[in-house]
């Protein structure tokens, strides 16, 4: 019998954490503006965008303060609009 991940962790309570990381820069924790700001600091870190505005810069030195890497980030917070079975 194969072992399982290392590391398990609910995904949903891990979005609702880094809204909580977040919150200064997205007070409303609207899911749609999260994505997009966290979105914009991933095309940041691949060189795609050359520059962040004051509250993406913000949110991307959060993201990396708390050892968080954007692109995992976005992927979890789109995971939220996944409709249930």
């Amino acid at each position: 019998m194969g072992q399982g991940p290392k590391y398990q962790f609910n995904v949903f309570e891990r979005i609702n954490s880094v809204k909580e990381i977040l919150l200064p820069v997205c007070p409303d924790k609207d899911s749609f503006k999260l994505r997009g700001l966290v979105l914009r600091c991933v095309k940041y870190k691949v060189g795609q965008a050359k520059t962040l505005s004051t509250p993406e810069a913000q949110a991307y030195e959060l993201l990396l303060k708390n050892k968080l890497n954007p692109k995992t980030v976005y992927e979890w917070l789109l995971l939220e609009d996944i409709v249930p079975h």
